[in-house]
């Protein structure tokens, strides 16, 4: 459930109606990919990462952003990063876990609507940027 209790959520229409909205997981899809849609003609081709800084000072706010590549062309100014209003001091996934320090978490994410019928990507390369504004320093 990811954390969302409700599998139905109710909206009010414009109409003055409410109306039942479905919401589902797509699971396998992973942190890249496209879903296409027959009926728009529309893709969407998306990618999620998650990533963490571990500045000298934790509790001072980070600014960053994303530059990225798609399939081996030229790299692109991308939006800025969101911080995800937590702290880590480590990392864990099924191999075992990684100690940081104290490190503040972010994510970035791309999205495109390419039309179906066109090449869609097929890999993006990411460069997350951070800078810390109360000591100048920064890293890639």
């Amino acid at each position: 459930m990811h954390g969302w209790p409700l599998r139905e959520l109710a909206l009010w229409s414009f109409l003055g109606r409410v109306i039942a909205l479905d919401v589902n997981w797509v699971d396998s899809i992973g942190a890249a990919g496209h879903l296409c849609s027959q009926s728009t003609g529309i893709c969407q081709s998306f990618a999620h990462v998650v990533f963490t800084a571990t500045p000298e000072d934790v509790t001072v706010p980070l600014v960053g952003g994303a530059n990225y590549s798609i399939d081996g062309g030229a790299w692109t100014a991308g939006q800025h990063v969101t911080f995800e209003c937590h702290l880590v001091s480590g990392t864990c996934d099924d191999s075992g876990c990684v100690e940081l320090g104290d490190s503040q978490m972010f994510n970035w994410g791309f999205e495109a609507a390419p039309q179906l019928g066109t090449s869609l990507p097929s890999n993006i390369c990411v460069a997350a940027w951070i800078v810390d504004q109360s000591t100048g320093t920064s890293a890639v």
